[in-house]
């Protein structure tokens, strides 16, 4: 006995939103994210320590570096998705087994600028975590 067409298609629509129903997706962004454009004001030699606190707040760390003081601005983006294909079975079992496949990534990243002994910039830069990327992409991001 074949079903027919229709039927077909609204099994598969209802078996596609039940699925998206145990679909997760979470993002925290920590710290204000500086770009490089953020920074374009900085000139090595000219700028001082309290320009660069002015336009972009108190650093995150000062430590002392072998020209000066150094600071750090950091800030994270981490991401978080998940499909739980167990959620389905919570309308008629009264277990409910967690068939969870999930990814967390968390970019960390810092911008330094580093001055020396009269508090005038020396040198600036971005570091950034570089995230290995999977053979097979299963997530949105």
């Amino acid at each position: 006995m074949a079903i027919p067409m229709k039927v077909g298609h609204c099994l598969l629509v209802v078996l596609c939103l039940v699925i998206l129903a145990g679909c997760s997706l979470r993002r925290v962004v920590v710290n204000d994210v500086i770009s490089p454009q953020r920074v374009t004001f900085i000139q090595s030699g000219s700028t001082t320590m309290q320009q660069v606190v002015s336009r972009l707040g108190a650093p995150d760390e000062i430590f002392e570096s072998e020209f000066g003081l150094a600071t750090v601005y950091e800030w994270s983006d981490t991401k978080f998705s998940a499909i739980d294909f167990g959620y389905a079975a919570r309308a008629f079992s009264p277990y409910s087994p967690s068939m969870t496949l999930a990814r967390t990534g968390i970019d960390k990243e810092q911008f330094q600028v580093h001055y020396d002994a009269q508090g005038i910039v020396r040198t600036v830069g971005f570091i950034r975590h570089e995230e290995a990327v999977p053979v097979l992409w299963f997530w949105p991001f």
